[in-house]
């Protein structure tokens, strides 16, 4: 009796130590799982900050060159030369940009059906709500962008000379390349001077504070993100 129940407790043990293993490498995989998971989204949110950064560089010099515009058109500056004003309107009135970050490791863990592979709450609620922060902030610069379209170039095809703009504005030649102005001349004064052209420019800069608004809420949240990736990959 004794003989079986030593063998009995034996293979109990023997079965707990079994499933003690199995839960072991069970947990080992699932860590090493989250951590490749941590590393790619440590690369990708690298990657988003530092475009989110150039991008708010880019928006920043819309808003200052319309707020100059503006203090042009209402003679808080001297009148410059026509190339001054043709780099301005570049800036403010044919030239926008968005933010399209790298979303493939997100992606992946969102799509995955496995949340709790990453172990942090909140780190999973803030990678879970990236996307919708993302979509409050495309639908200010889609703005800036149907602006552009529908109201600022057609405004300028029909007031300046886009050679002659293009030509003045150094800082976009990697965008576009370089323009010959040609023999025609505007004189945008009386342009610039006038009340659609300055609505259309308090417009742009309306706008272009509304994205810096939404792109602080990015770049806090992406912050946050970064920062706990970075903690739980040093728990390794």
């Amino acid at each position: 009796m004794r003989r079986v129940l030593a063998e009995g407790v034996v293979i109990v043990g023997s079965i707990l130590l079994a499933f003690s293993i199995d839960a072991y490498w069970e947990q080992r995989g699932e860590r090493a799982e989250e951590h490749t998971l941590l590393v790619n989204l440590e690369a990708e949110f690298t990657e988003n900050l530092a475009r989110l950064d150039r991008l708010l560089t880019f928006h920043e010099r819309a808003e200052a060159s319309g707020a100059r515009l503006l203090d042009i058109a209402w003679s808080r500056e001297n009148y410059p030369e026509n190339q001054v004003i043709d780099s301005l309107l570049v800036a403010v009135f044919l030239v926008g940009g968005t933010f399209n970050p790298s979303s493939g490791a997100l992606t992946s863990f969102l799509t995955s059906g496995n949340p709790e592979l990453i172990g942090n709450q909140h780190l999973r609620d803030l990678l879970t709500s990236w996307p919708g922060v993302i979509q409050d902030n495309e639908e200010d610069e889609s703005r800036v962008m149907r602006l552009i379209d529908d109201r600022l170039t057609p405004f300028l095809l029909s007031h300046a000379s886009l050679a002659q703009a293009y030509a003045a504005d150094a800082s976009g030649i990697e965008m576009y390349g370089t323009f010959e102005a040609g023999p025609e001349r505007v004189d945008l004064r009386r342009v610039v001077q006038s009340r659609e052209f300055r609505n259309h420019v308090v417009t742009r800069v309306t706008l272009e504070r509304l994205v810096k608004r939404e792109y602080a809420k990015l770049g806090s949240s992406a912050d946050e993100i970064l920062a706990l990736i970075k903690n739980e990959i040093g728990r390794d």
